[in-house]
């Protein structure tokens, strides 16, 4: 992974109860990159997840990691789930991509959540409200 990658991040955040079944994100950079996202959370009944996340505007090529997280942008907790869940984000030449995730760990009533790119730990750099679906509106 080239080091313009390797700390990159972008975050989501969820505030909604866990009844709500999809929450959606538009994901910006605070430092005005060209980096933008937009992910999508979905409670698939009992214990699943899928996760959808869709990033234009980064550094072409190479790839970078990404997870579901407890907390907000601004103070990440633990992954939610398995780390390996994730399957890395390959960029293409223009730097583009788009992943889905599967993750065996409900989401828990009262917590906020954060889908985050980049390696666990990082700064974010770019972060997006992760909002229940409304209909109609999302």
């Amino acid at each position: 992974m080239t080091t313009m990658i390797a700390g990159f991040t972008a975050a989501a955040l969820v505030a909604a109860a866990v009844s709500d079944p999809a929450w959606t994100a538009s994901l910006r950079s605070p430092d005005g990159a060209a980096l933008a996202a937009t992910a999508r959370v979905e409670q698939l009944g009992g214990d699943s997840l899928r996760i959808t996340i869709d990033v234009r505007g980064a550094e072409p090529g190479g790839s970078v990691p990404w997870s579901l997280y407890r907390g907000r942008c601004s103070a990440l907790g633990a992954v939610h789930g398995s780390r390996s869940a994730y399957p890395d984000l390959a960029l293409d030449l223009s730097g583009e991509t788009w992943e889905v995730a599967s993750v065996a760990a409900p989401l828990q009533a009262g917590q906020t959540y954060a889908v985050a790119i980049g390696e666990p730990g990082t700064r974010p750099s770019a972060c997006g409200n992760l909002e229940a679906v409304v209909a109609g509106r999302n």
